[in-house]
Order: structure tokens, then C-alpha cells, then sequence
């Protein structure tokens, strides 16, 4: 993938098993966000396919892919209270208002936020807006997550507790997730497998456990052990 005559992401394959979690890790400006861009449609692949449980997607439109986005900061929608910010997705998509608001408030519970479904997002700590924003990608139920960096504007202790939050609501809701990371700690608390990205580049991909202890070259060492 190339902007102008420049290479972000160089034959950067990445396999996410169903259900489960990997986590790329690479520094600034390694492309791992950019690889996030490309699945979710936000950006357009000169060479390469996005395929999802058997689907090829590259060709569809970021609204029509069945595919969730959680970000380093919140984006919620400052016009709507936190319960419409949730259900959002479940409305452009025909639901009813009663099952909106069912499943809105039964998410806000599960994430520590049971009576805010009117407040306005404004009124929010910078953790409290990262679980609506949780809240938000689950409720209509997409077949992939895709999270960047997601804890790192949230104060250590939240962070631990966010993270601890996440693990539990993808395995409970079976989510398949692609999480992008320059925290080893992130995926380590999170993945199953892990990538390690540099200038574009898969440098390696495999079960976290065993790209942990058998790193293959001296700069995946350094990536995974920070």
C-alpha cells in the first residue's frame, strides 16, 4: 500500500482468528494504523484484499463492513446523551427504539455505566467516554473489532481496569478483534496472538507465548520487550 511513491505497508499479511485477539505491535509510525484504516475501508489498498470469515470486503463501502472501530480517544457524538451514542449503530441500521434502548442500557450496565444513559458525553471522564464508546461498538454486534490504542489516554489505574474490562466483554460477546499497540502490556493482557510491525513490514506473527520468548530478529526483541 502506497501513498504517492511512498510505502506504508509492504505485503503486511495479518490472520485473526475467529473469536480471538492479536495484537500489532510496532512503533510510531511502523504503519499499524494505517493497516487499521485499510480494513475498516478508511483507506484504499493498492494491492491486497480484506477478507472477513470467507467475505471479501475490499471492495465495500466503511459504513456497509461489519466491522467496529475503537480509538484512542472516545469520538463519541457530542449532540446525543450517552444511551443514543451507544445505540447509534442499531439505528442506521432500522432497529426499533425499544430494542435500542434495551440493548443501549443493558450494555451501559455491563460496562460499570448503569444509570448515565441520559447524561451528555461532555460531563464524562476520559475513561468513562472510552467504555460508551466500548458500550457502542458491541451493541450491533459486529463481526470484528478493531482497536487503536485504546488505553492510552486513560491514567494508569484506569487503564489496568479498562483493559480488564475489554478482555472480559470480547470473551463474553466470542469478538473477534485486531488490537494496534506500541504497549507490550496491552497485548499481553489481551491477545492470543501478536505481529510485530516495522516500516511496513510483518517482521513476525505467531501465538503471543511464542513470539515472546523466540523473537526472530534483534528488532522484534526490542519491540516485544519494552
Amino acid at each position: 500500500m502506497s501513498f504517492g511513491s511512498t510505502v506504508v505497508l509492504d505485503r503486511a499479511t495479518i490472520a485473526v482468528e475467529r473469536g480471538g485477539l492479536t495484537a500489532v505491535i510496532g512503533a510510531s509510525g511502523s504503519g499499524k494504523s494505517t493497516l487499521l484504516r485499510a480494513i475498516a475501508g478508511f483507506a484504499d489498498l493498492t494491492l491486497g484484499r480484506v477478507v472477513l470469515d470467507g467475505d471479501d470486503l475490499t471492495a465495500t463501502a466503511p459504513e456497509a463492513r461489519p466491522i467496529a472501530s475503537l480509538f484512542q480517544t472516545a469520538r463519541l457524538f457530542p449532540a446525543l446523551n450517552v444511551r443514543s451514542n451507544v445505540s447509534f449503530g442499531l439505528r442506521v441500521r432500522g432497529a426499533s427504539k425499544e430494542e435500542q434502548d434495551l440493548v443501549a442500557d443493558g450494555l451501559l450496565a455491563r460496562v460499570g455505566l448503569p444509570d448515565f444513559g441520559n447524561a451528555t458525553v461532555d460531563n464524562l471522564s476520559g475513561g468513562e467516554q472510552q467504555r460508551v464508546a466500548l458500550a457502542r461498538a458491541l451493541a450491533f454486534t459486529p463481526r470484528l473489532i478493531l482497536m487503536d490504542e485504546p488505553f492510552s489516554a486513560v491514567d494508569t489505574p484506569r487503564r489496568r481496569e479498562l483493559r480488564s474490562l475489554v478482555a472480559e466483554l470480547l470473551e463474553e460477546h466470542q469478538m473477534t478483534s485486531l488490537l494496534v499497540t506500541h504497549d507490550i502490556a496491552d497485548a499481553k493482557s489481551l491477545a492470543d496472538r501478536i505481529a510485530v510491525i516495522a516500516d511496513g513490514r510483518v517482521l513476525q506473527e505467531g501465538p503471543l507465548d511464542e513470539v515472546l520468548s523466540n523473537p526472530s530478529t534483534p528488532v522484534v526483541a526490542d519491540l516485544i520487550r519494552q
